[in-house]
């Protein structure tokens, strides 16, 4: 490797300085925090499942990986795109701010609660999320908190 490879002249040595400026601004590190944000929900994710594989029979994962995929389906149905409804209004809201994070929260709450009680209701709880069984009542805690998680 030659030495004058940090050399002011050199291409990458250039590319180091800028962009240690620019990965130092907030919008970098908010991205940063958000990237490892992921990455650890991901190994968290991982170990769950690899230790799942090691307890459980490949048909309790099967069924725990469907129960998971049809709670975080209803959740992100009952949401009703308020995400981006936050995004929109927020600057708009003003000093109303709090109230209209309230109602958002609020309406997420009350979509989850119907939609629970539709599911329960018309009986469709075992195709939606399958293995529930006589344990609806566990069922509305989960979408809701999916609904406002998610």
């Amino acid at each position: 490797m030659p030495k004058d490879i940090f050399h002011r002249n050199n291409i990458f040595s250039s590319v180091l300085v800028m962009g240690g400026k620019y990965f130092s601004s907030d919008v970098f590190s908010h991205g940063y925090v958000l990237a490892s944000s992921q990455i650890i929900s991901a190994l968290i994710g991982l170990f769950y499942w690899a230790v799942a594989a090691r307890l459980l029979t490949s048909y309790e994962i099967g069924v725990a990986s469907t129960q998971i995929s049809g709670i975080l389906l209803l959740g992100m149905v009952s949401e009703l795109g308020i995400k981006a409804a936050l995004t929109r209004y927020m600057l708009e809201s003003g000093r109303s701010f709090r109230g209209f994070i309230l109602i958002c929260y609020g309406l997420n709450v009350a979509a989850g609660i119907a939609i629970c009680g539709f599911v329960v209701a018309t009986g469709l709880v075992d195709s939606a999320v399958p293995g529930v069984g006589d344990r609806t009542f566990l069922l509305l805690p989960a979408i809701v908190c999916s609904t406002i998680f998610y």
